[in-house]
């Protein structure tokens, strides 16, 4: 279980806010659908090394294509053309923040393992990403929680509340909000 935000390119011309509901909405999303776009990767790219310069814990998830390959019954290569998005993740004793860069969005999830102090200090690091990808990405954040685009300048004291609020109520529940064992994310 996750807080997450979701970033699509800022357009003049569209209701930025139902595009994201939109993507959000749909059940069958491919990370990286059709052939990569050399222009796309480029840009993953360089936003990836933007990411990890200004948060030198951040390292990028090496994917083992032959082992996915195997498993999914493709090709290596169709491994790779599918799973081409950049995964960036802190250190196995971190925050736990992970982040997602697809050929057109980016996702940064945030575990419900923080209480308030650790949580105020994980969302500042949210808050940096955020705006490094709003500036040089181009990116609105889209808050499913709070079903709203994101101000960054304002919302922040509004998105910690309903994190908090989530994490207190999935502890009421009996759910598991700890750090776990194995890093969440390395399941291949």
């Amino acid at each position: 279980m996750s807080y997450d935000l979701h970033l699509i390119p800022k357009r003049r011309d569209v209701d930025i806010l139902s595009v994201a509901r939109a993507l959000l909405g749909r059940e069958a999303h491919e990370l990286n659908p059709g052939p990569p776009v050399p222009e796309k990767e480029a840009r993953k790219a360089r936003l990836a090394d933007a990411l990890m310069k200004s948060s030198p814990q951040l390292s990028a998830f090496e994917f083992a294509y032959s082992a996915i390959a195997a498993r999914q019954h493709i090709t290596e290569e169709e491994a790779r053309t599918r799973y081409r998005h950049i995964e960036l993740n802190g250190p196995e004793d971190g925050n736990g923040i992970q982040i997602t860069l697809s050929d057109d969005t980016v996702e940064i999830t945030i575990p419900y393992w923080h209480q308030p102090a650790a949580a105020a200090s994980a969302f500042d690091d949210v808050w940096r990403h955020l705006a490094l990808l709003e500036r040089d990405g181009g990116f609105a954040v889209y808050d499913p929680q709070l079903d709203r685009i994101l101000n960054l300048a304002a919302d922040r004291p509004a998105v910690l509340e309903c994190y908090g609020g989530i994490v207190a109520q999935t502890s009421k529940t009996g759910v598991r909000t700890g750090r776990p064992a194995k890093p969440w994310w390395r399941f291949w």
